[in-house]
């Protein structure tokens, strides 16, 4: 059985998600970006990170656990950041 949690939240049309599945880090190599395309690796995230083809969407490995976070197209810009400040309040929680 695999257990995760996470959060969603829109502002108007813009939707922002960050799921995590903790133990979950093995999964990831299967996986694919939302939308299709790859992943690449990434530098200016916490742990192992790799972001997607549009962006968009990145997934941090930490600790065992796969996090991925997702922004619209339109605020990339704020992806660091958010990562960032979700992979510290789950690490501070766990």
């Amino acid at each position: 059985q695999v257990v995760g949690f996470g959060c969603s939240w829109s502002t108007g049309t813009d939707q922002y998600s960050a799921p995590v599945l903790p133990g979950g880090a093995g999964y990831f190599p299967q996986s694919t970006p939302i939308g299709g395309g790859s992943w690449h690796p990434a530098a200016g995230y916490p742990g192992e990170a790799y972001l997607s083809d549009s962006g968009d969407q990145v997934s941090v490995l930490v600790d065992n656990a796969w996090f991925s976070v997702r922004t619209p197209a339109g605020d990339t810009a704020a992806l660091p950041a958010l990562t960032a400040e979700v992979v510290a309040t789950v690490r501070a929680a766990g």
